[in-house]
């Protein structure tokens, strides 16, 4: 099938953003262009040996457009455009016919991994092999090569409600803290190296020794997920928790003592703004902008009236506070569910998976904390609409409506 050997092969080499559902694009583990040209500007590499590096890649992103064209295969096979067809609701499709089929067709790219993990060894070692003796920086090089490639998949929960800082590394993190106007930017490293150095070579290990199972168990939570099979994902979620712990226990170490660099350095307040840098990455969806900043922003946009500013200060001011609050009761209850019960805890997770009365009273913690983030979110809402006139208020509607369209 050469012309979807062709259109997976383009679009592994696009920057286009792809469907992450579909089965061509679901090869794991896979290194975009972008991570392997890292690589190579790492290594240092001449010109010459730069093109014979071109081709590596070349020949390595070909092989895997055919492992995708070959998932593609076995998923139409499966019956995928049928599964579709029954979702949208234009065909109908019994039941248990319908659950076999759609596991089928999730199933397909399990053919294809050991391939996917050979390819991807013979491109690190082959590209490794084009360093000289006595050349130095490839351990380095490839230690951030294996770190982006064995990473990314972890990071495509982060939008999930269940992800706790799965797929987090902090090496990334201190990245983009020290960029310029990041909490960290004047940090000096000096004395803090060997413990960076020591956290990435934990770090990969991690990665890897624990790709292959996590690998397994985004699908497998697919399958469960179709097939309700509680007891399953229950199983799923508790190995879950075994590999967070490991990673959470080598995150918050390496968290700490960037952050007693930067209180030593640069004040509490960096040290503050990085632990919360570490919080948003591992709780994403909990930190989501809400609405009642956009409506803030809004009416201190339009409205110049110096009491209405004052009072939408003042109101927003109450509702950071709060916020904060509620954000950190949460955080503590779904890390202590993982670290004491085993258990991936979220609001909507189903009541009949929580089978010992500590994990049901956390459960019920966490739903009266959701229930008072949402009337916070109505009390301030309802306050600043307060402030504005009938024609204001429509408008503001229209615009926010407006702009969250355009976010996506």
């Amino acid at each position: 099938m050469p012309t979807l050997r062709l259109v997976v092969l383009m679009l592994l080499l696009s920057t286009v953003r792809v469907e992450a559902s579909s089965p061509a694009m679901l090869i794991d583990p896979w290194a975009p262009r972008a991570i392997y040209d890292r690589l190579i500007d790492r290594l240092g590499l001449d010109a010459d040996r730069r093109v014979v590096a071109e081709v590596l890649y070349e020949d390595y992103a070909a092989d895997v457009a055919d492992l995708g064209a070959r998932v593609a295969e076995h998923a139409a096979a499966a019956g995928q455009a049928k599964v579709q067809d029954a979702l949208a609701g234009r065909v109908l499709v019994p039941a248990d016919e319908l659950r076999e089929m759609r596991v089928s067709v999730a199933a397909a790219e399990r053919s294809v991994w050991p391939e996917a993990d050979r390819l991807f060894s013979e491109l690190r070692f082959n590209t490794a092999s084009l360093m000289l003796s006595g050349e130095t920086g490839v351990t380095g090089a490839l230690a951030a090569f294996d770190r982006a490639v064995y990473g990314a998949p972890r990071r495509r929960d982060r939008s999930e409600p269940w992800y706790a800082g799965d797929g987090v590394d902090v090496i990334a993190l201190l990245a983009a803290a020290r960029r310029r106007g990041g909490e960290l930017a004047t940090l000096d490293l000096a004395g803090g190296e060997e413990r960076i150095a020591a956290y990435e070579a934990a770090l990969v290990t991690f990665l890897t020794e624990t790709a292959a199972a996590d690998r397994a168990a985004r699908l497998e939570r697919r399958i469960a997920k179709i097939e309700r099979d509680r007891d399953r994902l229950t199983e799923i979620d508790r190995d879950a928790v075994v590999r967070w712990r490991r990673l959470h226990t080598l995150n918050e170490a390496m968290i700490t003592v960037i952050a007693e660099m930067a209180a030593a350095q640069l004040g509490p307040s960096a040290a503050t703004a990085w632990r919360e840098r570490f919080d948003r990455a591992c709780f994403p969806t909990l930190f989501a902008t809400p609405r009642v900043e956009h409506e803030a922003a809004w009416i201190l946009r339009h409205d110049r009236r110096a009491d209405v500013r004052a009072q939408v200060e003042r109101i927003l001011a109450g509702d950071r506070s709060e916020r904060a609050r509620l954000l950190a009761a949460t955080m503590r209850l779904q890390r202590s569910a993982r670290q004491v019960g085993g258990l991936l805890l979220y609001a909507g997770i189903d009541p009949a998976r929580l089978g010992d009365p500590a994990s049901r009273l956390s459960h019920q913690e966490l739903l009266k904390i959701s229930g008072a983030r949402a009337q916070l979110d109505a009390t301030t809402s309802a306050a600043f609409a307060a402030l504005l006139t009938e024609r204001q208020r429509k408008q503001m509607r229209a615009d926010l409506a407006a702009a969250a369209t355009r976010r996506g």
